[in-house]
């Protein structure tokens, strides 16, 4: 990991894909990676899953629009999408406690109230889960273990359950979004460790009436071995979507 000096709060100024704004430690490790260096201004100049980021940023750069940061993680896109447009509707959704509270610290460290955050999982029901919180990796060598963690896919409770697993409240798109205002320009970035194909499934009458542009990072199906690009394609396909790919990205647009 490379030496970097943090403030005395343990913040650093990041230049996030051309955006700044200021991040704690944690946040920063999980992409030293992609950190090359300090810009002119002090910042260090991170570029970060760029070619997702300029997809999505090209749809939102055609008006105010809908944001659903679903997997929001710390804000990688979250934040910087709500510095870029403020006249924007931005709604995270991120159970994991930990770095939930990392995303309200940054928001709130960046002077953002508007971008709404929801403590509760996306999935194709509405009901309680059990929900399965990786560690903080202490020795540094992998500083993103937690943004790993996802619903549970072990069954039934007690001995079955590890001690960092905990019930958090789950819900659809379509049940959430029932009398929220979405703009006729929406996107929706998903990013929760295989179970995309869930909240497309829990998502059909909201594609229907909203028709949103979609970037998918593609993960290996919950409890399984296959990769989740069919079953993401195929609900699509019947919306009369169109596809593209990045690395592990699917991105989606409706005819």
């Amino acid at each position: 990991m490379q030496n970097v000096d943090y403030d005395e709060s343990g913040w650093i100024l990041v230049d996030l894909n051309g955006v700044e704004f200021s991040v704690p430690a944690y946040t920063h490790q999980t992409m030293i990676h992609c950190d090359h260096g300090q810009t002119e201004s002090g910042a260090r100049k991170i570029l970060l899953e760029y070619s997702h980021w300029m997809k999505m940023k090209s749809w939102l750069d055609e008006g105010d629009g809908s944001f659903l940061d679903v997997g929001a993680a710390t804000g990688a896109m979250t934040v910087p999408f709500g510095l870029m447009y403020p006249a924007a509707h931005i709604f995270a959704f991120e159970p994991h406690r930990t770095v939930r509270g990392i995303l309200i610290d940054t928001l709130a460290k960046a002077r953002l109230s508007k971008p709404l955050v929801f403590d509760f999982a996306i999935s194709d029901v509405s009901s309680t889960v059990d929900f399965h919180e990786e560690p903080m990796d202490e020795s540094g060598t992998m500083p993103y273990l937690p943004e790993t963690s996802s619903i549970s896919t072990k069954q039934g409770s007690g001995n079955n359950s590890s001690p960092s697993d905990y019930a958090v409240r789950a819900t659809t798109i379509d049940d959430w979004s029932e009398g929220v205002s979405i703009s006729e320009n929406c996107v929706v970035k998903i990013d929760i460790e295989g179970f995309e194909v869930h909240a497309l499934r829990g998502a059909q009458k909201f594609i229907a009436e909203h028709r949103p542009r979609f970037s998918i990072d593609i993960h290996v199906e919950p409890g399984g071995n296959e990769m989740t690009w069919n079953g993401t394609r195929a609900i699509l396909e019947k919306f009369d979507y169109r596809f593209s790919e990045a690395d592990h990205v699917l991105f989606a647009e409706p005819n």
